[in-house]
């Protein structure tokens, strides 16, 4: 028995190549789709992980920070004990202000910026500091996250690990009025928006910011 395929027979050809052609596009598009979740349910993943991470990472920043306020704090109220060679690492500049003149490598920097005058208290002051710089120096290495370590004080001392040229401080600058970041209050971001400070010279010495 022989099937012969008249104008209808070719229509149903038709129709049946059509559906099967919308069947592949409805399952490549569904494919895709089903791709996309995946991709995005993996970013999802992935940035959650990320932020943990980072996270952490911040939460070991602030609890180094604690420990550092304690320790200077601690050494602020404890004599130097340098020794006399140690002090004589200290010289008066003359513009007034107060410099350890040449930090070796283990050491930080040690500016009294001659804003407040410098006489016997500030100078015990600095002397006192001096304490800090082991734990400077391991916290910046121990933490990639610290590129500096500084103690500011109100009467304009600056001790900075990684040591800085003590000339990079302009004379007289007012340390605690330099702020390079604000709180995003009222006051400085009443819109709650971004806001990009100006390029600004380091006064701790790395450069543009």
């Amino acid at each position: 028995q022989s099937i012969v395929f008249g104008p209808m027979g070719r229509l149903g050809e038709g129709v049946l190549l059509g559906a099967f052609g919308a069947l592949s596009l409805y399952n490549h598009e569904a494919a895709v789709a089903g791709l996309r979740d995946l991709a995005h349910a993996e970013v999802r993943r992935l940035v959650k992980r990320e932020g943990a991470a980072i996270g952490h990472r911040l939460d070991e920043v602030e609890r180094s920070v604690a420990m550092f306020g304690t320790q200077g704090r601690l050494a602020l109220d404890t004599e130097h004990g340098l020794s006399d060679a140690e002090l004589a690492e200290y010289a008066m500049q003359p513009d007034g202000a107060y410099h350890l003149q040449k930090p070796g490598p283990d050491q930080a920097a040690m500016v009294y910026s001659g804003f407040v005058p410098v006489g016997p208290k500030e100078r015990d002051k600095a002397y006192r500091t001096a304490r800090l710089d082991p734990l400077m120096r391991t916290m910046v290495e121990q933490n990639q996250l610290l590129a500096q370590v500084y103690l500011n004080t109100h009467d304009s001392m600056s001790r900075i690990f990684p040591a800085v040229d003590p000339g990079t401080f302009p004379p007289k600058m007012n340390i605690p009025e330099f702020y390079f970041f604000y709180l995003a209050d009222a006051k400085h971001n009443p819109s709650l928006s971004v806001v990009w400070t100006e390029a600004y010279l380091d006064p701790a010495g790395a450069g543009w910011i």
